[in-house]
């Protein structure tokens, strides 16, 4: 068998900014937390509990699910035999923080953007 949960933070399937935020009746926008690595592997260890599951033979990802699978790895020892990280890293260099940093501010100078609160299937 196969799990493949959706990252939190995801609008498909999971908690994201779109959804509704019981305390203001409105999507969370840019107040949703960030998230980190380190919460989707705990979130992927929760869905494993829900499910019943001790152990899993595989954890695999990709890119950011690569950088799940190794902080699954740590966080975890005992729930799985094997990990895949496929074109992650442990740690990220000052060059690609800077390449993530022009990376944001494109966004955030889109005047569509709106500052993180735009309409849903806006922006």
């Amino acid at each position: 068998r196969i799990i493949c949960g959706a990252p939190l933070g995801s609008p498909f399937g999971s908690t994201s900014p779109l959804t509704i935020n019981t305390d203001t009746g409105n999507p969370w926008g840019k107040a949703f937390p960030q998230v980190t690595p380190q919460d989707m592997a705990k979130l992927q260890a929760l869905l494993l509990d829900h499910l019943g599951i001790e152990k899993v033979f595989a954890v695999i990802g990709g890119s950011m699910g690569g950088m799940q699978s190794l902080q699954f790895a740590a966080n975890f020892p005992n729930r799985y035999d094997r990990f895949v990280s496929i074109a992650a890293t442990a740690q990220t260099s000052p060059a690609t923080v800077a390449l993530r940093s022009v990376q944001r501010a494109a966004v955030r100078t889109d005047p569509e953007y709106k500052d993180g609160d735009y309409e849903l299937g806006q922006g």
